[in-house]
């Protein structure tokens, strides 16, 4: 038996700018988070536990705002991928017709 398969171009376009636009807004707050460290290690929070909070901060959250802003960014690209891929299937079958 042969299947349909169907896919909404608009809905997954809209997919995509919304991969692509919150890719940009965790890079953006990853800047955010390397600028309150910097601020920390400039004097605002003094001593061990600034040293200590401004490492965290430019340690291990930013590098896991990194990974998802990456993420992200992977997953927008497969959305695009497969409407490519999609519309190419939908082109040859159509054509032989």
């Amino acid at each position: 038996m042969t299947e349909i398969l169907k896919m909404n171009y608009a809905g997954m376009a809209q997919m995509q700018r919304i991969l692509t636009n919150c890719a940009s807004e965790v890079q953006g707050l990853s800047g955010d988070v390397k600028n309150i460290a910097g601020t920390l290690e400039g004097g605002a929070l003094l001593g061990q536990a600034g040293q200590a909070l401004a490492e965290k901060l430019k340690g291990k959250l930013v590098r896991s705002l990194d990974g998802l802003a990456s993420k992200y960014t992977e997953l927008s690209g497969e959305v695009g991928g497969a409407m490519q891929d999609m519309q190419q299937a939908d082109q040859s079958s159509t054509g032989g017709f």
